[in-house]
């Protein structure tokens, strides 16, 4: 075992070194240092605000109103094909320029939706459907060939996405209910206290 090697009196003694027990020495490296505590409460706190965020940006793009305009964007595109289709797939530059609007803001949509939603979004048969379904009209012709027809087609199935709104007001009219329904038991509880109260007044 090393040591500090100390002369005295013609003699050569040997101090050894106190150890630190492993359980001790293990907790001392990792608490955080001074100046490492700061940095620490920084990024918890940055990563708190982050998930907070996250939070209120997936509860408003569940929003009714939000889930109505996507449905709108959807609607739009099958009107957009049922037009192209109808008149033998000839359209002008504006026509061609509105759908591939269209086909942008759905991606951007399904993007978003899959940066909040991350593992719950794969989870959800409609998104994953919405997802292929769009990939393939966006790149349909560059590294693949499908009929548009077949496209367009398959562009009914998203009707799920006006079910999902329907249950959004479902749920948010139950969820009014249970608070409007909680809210008139606690005026009860305090009505009755308030009566326990008086009587007690008035019999002191």
């Amino acid at each position: 075992m090393r040591g500090n090697v100390v002369v005295e009196d013609d003699q050569i003694a040997i101090i050894r070194k106190q150890e630190t027990p492993p359980q001790v020495d293990s907790q001392l490296k990792s608490k955080p240092t001074a100046k490492e505590a700061p940095n620490a409460i920084v990024k918890k706190s940055l990563a708190g605000r982050i998930r907070g965020k996250l939070q209120v940006a997936s509860s408003f793009i569940e929003q009714p109103h939000v889930l109505i305009i996507f449905l709108l964007i959807v609607y739009a595109d099958i009107v957009l094909e049922s037009i192209s289709l109808s008149s033998g797939g000839v359209s002008n530059a504006a026509d061609d320029g509105l759908h591939d609007t269209i086909l942008n803001l759905q991606g951007i949509e399904l993007l978003l939706q899959m940066i909040l939603f991350r593992v719950r979004f794969f989870s959800h048969r409609g998104y994953c459907f919405d997802t292929i379904l769009v990939g393939t009209k966006v790149f349909n012709g560059h590294y693949f060939d499908v009929k548009p027809h077949h496209l367009h087609i398959l562009s009914f199935l998203r009707v799920w996405r006006f079910v999902h709104v329907v249950q959004s007001y479902i749920a948010i009219e139950i969820s009014r209910h249970a608070r409007t329904k909680e809210e008139k038991s606690n005026v009860e509880r305090e009505k009755n206290l308030a009566m326990d109260e008086i009587d007690t007044l008035r019999e002191a």
